[in-house]
């Protein structure tokens, strides 16, 4: 059994309640803590109280493009991992998804979504660690 303080915390954003709820479950039996949320309106709010390692979410809601809040959570959040999960191929062409660390396209085989996000979280753990071997330069000079 993983320790809570040894999970990594995901914030899963989708309007679809069905989508929602499978990725909490899947992601939740790998042993992560879930953070799931359909209110992209107050995506930043949730990002800021709940301090998420990474960011799972589609970029639709309500017939219009969510790519802004993608823009709003890098602006605010510059080290947040951030994967765009979505059907909407056509949008792989939009420049403002560069604000993602990765682009992917929703499948029912939720290996690769799977694969992602523990190389999305592997990438993070390399991160704290090199920074945490740097010489303390107050010691240094």
């Amino acid at each position: 059994m993983v320790k809570e303080a040894d999970m990594n915390k995901i914030l899963v954003v989708d309007e679809e309640d069905a989508i929602r709820m499978l990725y909490q479950e899947e992601l939740m039996e790998d042993g992560y803590d879930i953070i799931a949320a359909e209110d992209y309106d107050a995506l930043l709010e949730i990002i800021a109280e709940k301090e998420p390692d990474l960011v799972v979410m589609d970029v639709k809601r309500n017939g219009s493009s969510g790519l802004d809040i993608l823009q709003e959570i890098r602006t605010s959040f510059n080290d947040i991992h951030i994967i765009l999960c979505t059907a909407h191929d056509a949008l792989k062409s939009d420049p403002k998804i560069a604000a993602a660390n990765c682009f992917m396209i929703k499948s029912s085989d939720l290996r690769r979504l799977k694969r992602r996000v523990r190389l999305e979280l592997d990438k993070l753990s390399l991160f704290d660690l090199s920074i945490s071997t740097l010489p303390d330069a107050a010691n240094h000079g």
